[in-house]
């Protein structure tokens, strides 16, 4: 299986590092498989994304897939500050993210321009 989107994604970062996800990398390597860095899934270690399927398991035998890779609306109700529109509707869309917020930063940036041509 080529390499990209299609191929399947197993979250390496620390949280899922530490539920097995090497050991979950490592077997399903046969099948394309590659590591992909944390993808903000820490309340459903390890995923698996395939294209815009998601499954979540410590093991291949016990993955239980979900619809998308957009996390769940807020159990606790909670304010999340750092990843403040990360469970809103559509995120896993470019018009979701845009909608909320998504490249603004980098867009005021790019409007700045380099700060090398600033500071002469």
């Amino acid at each position: 299986m080529p390499p990209g989107k299609n191929a399947p994604r197993v979250c390496t970062g620390p949280v899922c590092a530490l539920k097995g996800a090497m050991e979950l990398l490592e077997s399903m390597r046969k099948d394309g498989a590659i590591a992909m860095p944390c993808c903000g899934r820490c309340d459903q270690p390890v995923p698996v994304l395939h294209a815009q399927y998601m499954e979540v398991g410590s093991t291949y035998s016990n993955s239980v897939g979900k619809p998308s890779p957009v996390p769940e609306d807020n159990p606790g109700g909670f304010e999340e500050c750092v990843f403040a529109d990360i469970r809103a509707s559509r995120r896993s869309s470019i018009e979701g993210y845009r909608a909320s917020g998504g490249y603004e930063a980098l867009e005021r940036v790019v409007q700045q321009g380099s700060p090398a041509r600033h500071a002469q």
